[in-house]
């Protein structure tokens, strides 16, 4: 099998994310008039509203990603892995301008595993906001 180009790496990285999240993949992947972003994301038991993801694809076979975030994160997961906990970080930029800070000015992410995530929305014991 050949391997995959750019676009159906990006793709495929959309796709998972659909799935992961209940929602569907963008027409044109966002780069319609009408729809921005490229997957939209259905509330659920976890989340009350909905959700859109702007998915960015790095690496492919025979030239993995590599980046420092990328290794800080697998150093956490062996840790959390020690102690039966799923990992996670917490990355906080000052950007007093920015619409996504908070009063004192910051913008703070929380970055775990999509699919650590999809497992908890799975496994949550709540009943579904939206009736389904």
């Amino acid at each position: 099998m050949p391997p995959l180009t750019n676009r159906e790496r990006a793709q495929a990285h959309e796709k998972l994310i659909a799935n992961l999240y209940d929602g569907r993949q963008t027409k044109q992947s966002g780069g319609g008039d009408k729809e921005k972003g490229d997957v939209r994301g259905k509330p659920n038991q976890v989340r009350m509203g909905e959700i859109l993801f702007e998915c960015k694809t790095t690496g492919q076979p025979g030239r993995p990603s590599s980046t420092t975030l990328l290794k800080q994160f697998e150093k956490v997961s062996k840790e959390a892995a020690q102690e039966g906990r799923q990992p996670a970080m917490s990355l906080q930029y000052y950007v007093p301008d920015s619409i996504n800070a908070d009063k004192n000015g910051y913008v703070t992410f929380t970055l775990r595993l999509s699919t650590d995530d999809a497992e908890w929305i799975e496994n949550s014991s709540w009943g579904e906001l939206d009736g389904d």
